[in-house]
């Protein structure tokens, strides 16, 4: 069997980039299930490889890249796993500005995640993106009537649809095919100098 799918960690890599080269270097995740036996809840990135599920592992690598090459390692970023409910992206993100020294950038592994992280920002009182910037993941069209656009990864999705008939219907020989994501900016990110 085939498919065509997208290179998760080089994609995540290029949404954190997204962040630390506008200056943010207080960073926090909304995740993506890691366990199923804790669906929601606080998680620490060094121990992520652990998880069973390949597209969550790979994101937070690719996120962990980038944010290595400012410095910053994983006990650096804090992360919030969500089980795909906006109840739980709102904890995520009650959570991350709870701490301490709460992020001034959120990465989220979905595009639902951002715009809840948005929104939930905006509740809590904080301008997004003047002093909390988010980014997004998979390019869903709705992302870009956030308020403001949720800047994203977009996933291919027209070719991804293309590949797969063209491998149903044997004019594409039965292969791993991996598609490349676009970073798109959009008003959800704005520059950090702290």
């Amino acid at each position: 069997r085939g498919s065509g799918a997208i290179d998760d960690e080089t994609a995540a890599a290029r949404a954190m980039a997204m962040l630390v080269e506008a200056g943010h270097r207080k960073l926090g995740v909304l995740s993506l299930a890691v366990s199923r036996k804790k669906p929601t809840g606080p998680l620490t990135l060094p121990h992520v490889g652990e998880t069973r599920y390949e597209t969550t592992a790979l994101r937070i690598k690719g996120y962990l890249a980038a944010a290595a090459s400012v410095g910053l390692r994983p006990e650096d970023i804090p992360a919030f796993q969500t089980d795909k409910s906006e109840e739980s992206a709102v904890a995520g993100v009650d959570w991350l500005m709870g701490l301490p020294s709460p992020p001034t950038a959120i990465a989220a592994m979905s595009d639902v995640n951002g715009m809840v992280a948005i929104s939930r920002l905006k509740a809590l009182g904080y301008r997004v993106p003047d002093d909390v910037s988010v980014v997004g993941f998979d390019g869903v069209p709705e992302a870009a009537y956030a308020a403001p656009p949720n800047s994203t990864i977009a996933q291919p999705a027209e070719e991804k649809g293309v590949a797969a008939v063209e491998m149903l219907l044997g004019a594409r020989p039965m292969t791993n095919l991996l598609l490349d994501a676009q970073p798109i900016v959009r008003g959800s990110i704005a520059p950090r100098s702290d």
